[in-house]
């Protein structure tokens, strides 16, 4: 450092040298490092030396100056490597450091996940728990009131008992009371066993005269009617006509579907002269279809009697047409 700073100096102080020759002057000749005037005036070899005095002092001064940056820069350095150890030593320290705090952290984490897990797992436990303990609190309140109604109960039944006991001591003494009486009643009794003895005799010849009769109607259930009306052959409605059997038709109500242009007709068949014969029919038409017809209506009659009735419905085309209703009757000889 120093070299460089008296190289730069020395340069200079030839060039302040060759500043401050005169112009009159004659020729200056150089000889490797050394200047050799060989012709210069004394007023020239004055200031020349004055300049180079100067120009040492100020190198002097610039040599002080440059030895005091040389000796900062050599203390910056040493502080600054200082430093650089330090700070590496500490790096060092952290990257240690921070590689323990990431294992602590992964254990942590390991640890708060476990704890969520159990967490969740006991949440549920306690969850069912409470569960139990309200459906085991609801048991114990219903037995607890079924307990305390069957105590109710039996506090009402053992007062009942009392009270029938009491009756019945009562009673017994009714009973006692009324021995006498009721040994009467039956010595009276058996009086009127003898009476109704003798009575039964009477009521057997009765009944056996009312054996033969046969004239006694005996009344039927309701008979439901559900059947189809076509052309293709008749449809009955009922047929009575059991040998030795006689009948009365109470009731008939008939529904018919709507036939359309076409006509569904309903016959009545009786005996005339012992023979099966049509003796009435009524049309059900698209016009009066929607009406519920009974007896009345059908054959102008309350009630149907005879040994052999008969009923039956044809549509005079195409079909079948749904017919419903209810008959009710008597017969002889149930």
């Amino acid at each position: 450092m120093k070299f460089k700073h008296w190289m730069f100096f020395a340069i200079a102080a030839v060039l302040v040298v060759y500043a401050a020759i005169p112009a009159s002057s004659e020729t200056i000749r150089m000889s490797g490092s050394t200047v050799n005037l060989e012709i210069l005036s004394t007023a020239a070899a004055t200031d020349i030396g004055d300049t180079l005095a100067t120009v040492h002092q100020e190198t002097q001064a610039l040599q002080s100056t440059a030895d005091g940056i040389g000796d900062t820069l050599t203390t910056t350095h040493s502080r600054l490597e200082t430093m650089k150890k330090a700070t590496a030593d500490t790096l060092t320290k952290v990257s240690t450091d921070t590689g323990i705090t990431r294992t602590k952290a992964t254990a942590i984490g390991d640890t708060l996940t476990k704890v969520s897990t159990d967490t969740g797992v006991i949440n549920t436990a306690t969850a069912a728990l409470k569960d139990t303990l309200t459906a085991t609190h609801a048991d114990l309140a219903g037995r607890e009131k079924a307990i305390a109604d069957t105590l109710t109960n039996a506090h009402t039944a053992v007062v009942a008992v009392d009270g029938k006991v009491t009756a019945a001591q009562d009673t017994l003494t009714k009973i006692s009371t009324d021995t006498g009486v009721i040994n009467t009643a039956v010595a009276a009794s058996a009086d009127t066993l003898t009476k109704i003895s003798t009575d039964t005799g009477v009521i057997d010849g009765i009944i056996d005269k009312i054996a033969g009769v046969t004239g006694v109607l005996y009344e039927q259930a309701d008979v439901a009617v559900s059947l189809n009306a076509s052309a293709d052959a008749d449809s009955t409605v009922f047929d009575l006509n059991t040998a030795s059997t006689r009948y009365v038709v109470r009731n008939l109500v008939l529904k018919c579907a709507d036939p359309g242009a076409n006509t569904v007709t309903v016959s009545l068949e009786m005996l005339v002269n012992d023979v099966a014969t049509v003796v009435d029919t009524f049309a059900i038409t698209t016009s009066n279809y929607a009406t519920y017809f009974k007896l009345v209506d059908l054959f102008g009659c309350d009630e149907l009697a005879g040994d052999d009735i008969r009923v039956f419905i044809r549509a005079s085309a195409d079909g079948p047409y749904a017919v419903t209703g209810q008959y009710s009757y008597a017969k002889t000889n149930n």
